[in-house]
């Protein structure tokens, strides 16, 4: 990737950010092939080659300058980020006056991608059998250990996408689609992020 591997730290982050940051540390923390896991990104726009593209922008230290995260064919690590779409849905308490419907519950639509070049993980197995083993250690963590590890909310998968890079990066634009080819592969995890609103807090700001 066109970028100096970063040393990816957290941040302190509000509502969904930091909720999606806590899946982006449990992610890193139990999957050993994983390099680099990071957080939500950032739909940005640049003009390239006379026209208007749009990535997925990242940073790994707060003022430092976004980081493209769209797939190249000449990648040699391992790293998965955040996508999330709107509207995102906004739930009180049924049934409750006006007056005591506060600290409502989110959900969002969200997608976890993960890009890894294979023969870099395992080329003791068929590509194939590491594919499967890879998919299915994704799946794991996202079923098991969200609830093992006290996760302060509630994802779960709706769907898989892992053959139409377009589609595994939809809403960004990809540059010659047709040279991304396996060992190089990519997953798109997209599922359901819920949680209940944290207490107000007075929030300060500082201009330097």
């Amino acid at each position: 990737m066109p970028y100096k591997i970063p040393n990816i730290p957290t941040f302190t982050l509000k509502g969904v950010n930091d909720k999606i940051q806590d899946l982006q540390t449990i992610l890193g923390d139990n999957l050993s092939w994983l390099d680099y896991s990071f957080g939500l990104c950032e739909h940005a726009k640049r003009q390239e080659g006379g026209e208007i593209i749009t990535y997925p922008a990242q940073w790994s230290a707060n003022k430092t300058d976004y980081m493209d995260l769209r797939p190249f064919p000449d990648d040699t690590y391992s790293y998965a980020f955040w996508d999330i779409e709107d509207p995102a849905e906004v739930v009180y308490n049924e049934g409750m006056p006006a007056g005591k419907r506060k600290f409502a519950h989110y959900r969002y639509s969200v997608a976890c991608i993960v890009v890894v070049d294979i023969k870099q993980i395992d080329n003791y197995f068929t590509f194939n059998e590491t594919k499967s083993k890879l998919r299915e250690d994704i799946v794991n963590v996202f079923e098991a250990k969200t609830d093992m590890l006290g996760f302060s909310g509630t994802f779960w998968i709706t769907g898989i996408y892992e053959k139409d890079i377009t589609q595994i990066f939809k809403g960004f634009t990809i540059n010659k689609p047709d040279e991304w080819k396996f060992p190089y592969q990519a997953f798109r995890i997209e599922g359901q992020l819920s949680f209940k609103r944290a207490c107000p807090v007075s929030n300060t700001y500082t201009i330097t």
